[in-house]
């Protein structure tokens, strides 16, 4: 996928997205190419304004270590996203959805594209701590497409949905917050 088609899907993603899900559907995408040719770059995003937010913040000082909480919250966030396709893998079986890893991991990364494009928000940290807050809640917007989906790529009956994303939309906040709160230990408890 080239950077033209990567922010048409992310666009696509968040005002067109039931076309865009059949879109997906026809694609045959490795899961090694969903994440090497969009979710590595689309979800650089939120970590790339994180990083900018808190060299605002700090204002230039503690270079490195911003740097390396980023580049830490960037892999768990990519591991989480991982996580979540797992899971939705998993408990798809429970709500009927035959067991298809590329088609729960294609759900949960172009899913989660509202995440990335709301992430650009990590910029404005230095209006404080809220603003991270608000992001994790602003997230669950991402849950939308991905009901939407779960009907058309993993077979989800229309009644089973609302449990399904509930159980995904609380799994996303408690491994995205632990993420973002896992990165911030491990590197101010190791510098400070």
């Amino acid at each position: 996928m080239n950077f033209n088609a990567i922010i048409k899907r992310v666009k696509n993603m968040v005002f067109k997205t039931g076309e865009e899900w059949d879109n997906i559907r026809g694609e045959s995408t490795s899961i090694q190419d969903l994440y090497l040719k969009f979710g590595i770059i689309v979800y650089a995003v939120p970590a790339a304004a994180f990083f900018i937010g808190m060299l605002i913040a700090f204002r230039g000082r503690l270079f490195g270590r911003v740097l390396f909480m980023a580049i830490l919250f960037y892999a768990f966030t990519m591991g989480v996203i991982f996580l979540m396709g797992l899971l939705a893998d998993v408990i798809g079986k429970q709500f009927g959805a035959p067991k298809d890893m590329s088609a729960s991991q294609k759900l949960c990364v172009y899913s989660l594209t509202p995440y990335a494009v709301i992430g650009v928000l990590f910029l404005f940290l230095t209006i404080g701590g809220g603003i991270s807050y608000l992001i994790l809640a602003a997230s669950l917007f991402s849950f939308y497409p991905m009901a939407l989906g779960a009907g058309k790529l993993k077979d989800i009956a229309k009644d089973k949905l609302v449990p399904f994303i509930a159980i995904m939309a609380i799994a996303w906040l408690i491994l995205i917050y632990a993420a973002y709160q896992l990165s911030g230990r491990i590197v101010f408890s190791r510098f400070f």
